[in-house]
């Protein structure tokens, strides 16, 4: 009798631990650790900004974005050469504020994929760009630009690069 009882508390804590880890908000795709950084969501030492995570990235790292902070109002410039992907490109949107570009691309290789890039739309801005590129062999895919496309704005610029992959956007 003792052991059935000992056999079915047991089995009550697995099954009960089971149950509760299926009720997290966000878990991490992968664990925390080099070479994933988190921004939104509500993992354990996830960003708030997605330049704050760029910042402490190193080349070869994943930043993944989450769609719940969205939008992020912010203009990104990444100077390593990282994996930037979005939850969802319909709904993890960067807003840009009030800089040129909301987002700028200066290193070699970069893996940008799953937002919509856009300008906050009371901007009056003489000169604006969705995108930026002053480097190569980038790859940006999956992605929606949005912008007002006033007289002097474009969704993507290239300046001095070349061999970038810009496909299914």
């Amino acid at each position: 009798m003792r052991k059935l009882l000992v056999i079915g508390i047991v089995l009550l804590l697995f099954i009960g631990a089971s149950v509760v880890s299926g009720y997290q908000i966000h878990s991490n795709p992968q664990p925390l650790g080099r070479g994933w950084l988190y921004v939104g969501g509500s993992g354990p030492g996830n960003y708030t900004r997605i330049q704050d995570a760029v910042d402490n990235a190193s080349d070869g790292d994943t930043v993944f974005v989450y769609d719940d902070s969205a939008p992020y109002h912010e203009n990104v410039v990444v100077y390593k050469s990282v994996r930037l992907t979005g939850e969802n490109k319909e709904t993890t949107v960067i807003d840009g504020d009030d800089e040129t570009s909301t987002l700028e691309l200066f290193a070699d290789g970069i893996i940008l994929q799953e937002f919509t890039l856009r300008h906050r739309q009371e901007l009056q801005e003489e000169f604006m760009n969705v995108l930026t590129v002053y480097s190569n062999n980038n790859t940006i895919s999956h992605n929606i630009f949005n912008g007002e496309l006033s007289r002097r704005e474009t969704m993507i610029m290239l300046k001095n690069s070349s061999r970038n992959i810009i496909s299914q956007n």
